[in-house]
């Protein structure tokens, strides 16, 4: 697996060239299917590799319809003794999801954008490579994703909640805490509900479907409790508490929730506070 994001990345503009037409499948919407390829083709043509296209890829880490499509994808292909590449990589979270989730290789600007033939030939003698992500599986610390639109309510929490060893990561937006999660295992999300640009029942809603095996707990001060009881009814949010919070039980479900997690996916240990 290493070595294939190490040595095996390729260029956007060199791929059609390096591997012949039915190597490569390119997995397109389907209105796109009759025009460049069909899912037949994996039956009647001698192809190694399946292509995912960067229409899936591009919000892959923040659309759940684009990754179940990507990961759908991904383990058709595997059950077929097929590779999987994904075109369009722009972004490290991008990258780190795909690995996670078994894509082989990758192509996009993340690793370099079209080269003029010079430049390109002194790329190859320098062997640039792009380093695999680190793997968190072997970091085994329990993580807390907190995300608050209020920079003074994240430090708060923050400080607050360190005492029991948790590495603690901080979003200000729905997009940062995307981002965040695509890059970093994470076990249990502390939540606000009223942030701009995307509320934290519909980042919930979504979070489920990307990474449900995380345990999700929701803040809020909103008088109006109707989405956030829509949410809890639909398996999104696993607790739920109006601001202003008492430290003690807000601290006993986040234990609650790593240990929830620990029970179903494997114990992850905190770490020293001092």
């Amino acid at each position: 697996m290493d070595a294939a994001w190490t040595s095996t990345v390729r260029l956007p503009w060199l791929i059609d060239e390096a591997v012949s037409e039915w190597q490569i499948c390119r997995c397109r919407h389907p209105h796109a299917a009759t025009a460049y390829s069909s899912l037949a083709y994996l039956k009647r043509f001698p192809i190694d590799k399946l292509k995912i296209d960067m229409a899936f890829v591009r919000e892959v880490t923040s659309n759940p319809d684009d990754a179940a499509i990507v990961l759908a994808i991904i383990n058709m292909a595997h059950s077929m003794k097929l590779e999987t590449i994904a075109e369009g990589v722009e972004k490290e979270a991008q990258l780190a999801y795909l690995r996670r989730h078994g894509c082989d290789e990758m192509q996009g600007y993340y690793f370099s954008r079209p080269l003029p033939e010079d430049e390109f030939e002194q790329m190859l003698r320098e062997g640039k490579y792009l380093a695999a992500p680190v793997d968190e599986a072997k970091v085994g610390q329990q993580t807390l994703l907190i995300v608050d639109d209020d920079a003074f309510m994240l430090d708060v929490l923050t400080d607050f909640l360190a005492q029991d060893g948790y590495r603690i990561l901080t979003a200000q937006t729905a997009a940062e805490g995307f981002d965040l999660l695509a890059r970093h295992r994470v076990q249990v999300i502390l939540c606000d509900q009223c942030m701009p640009l995307m509320s934290g029942t519909e980042f919930m809603e979504r979070v489920k479907n990307l990474a449900p095996d995380t345990f999700r707990i929701m803040l809020s001060a909103y008088a109006d409790l109707t989405p956030i009881m829509a949410a809890i009814n639909h398996g999104a949010i696993d607790r739920f508490y109006t601001k202003p919070w008492k430290g003690a039980v807000l601290r006993e479900n986040i234990r609650e929730g790593f240990r929830m997690h620990g029970q179903l996916y494997g114990a992850l240990v905190a770490a020293d506070p001092a």
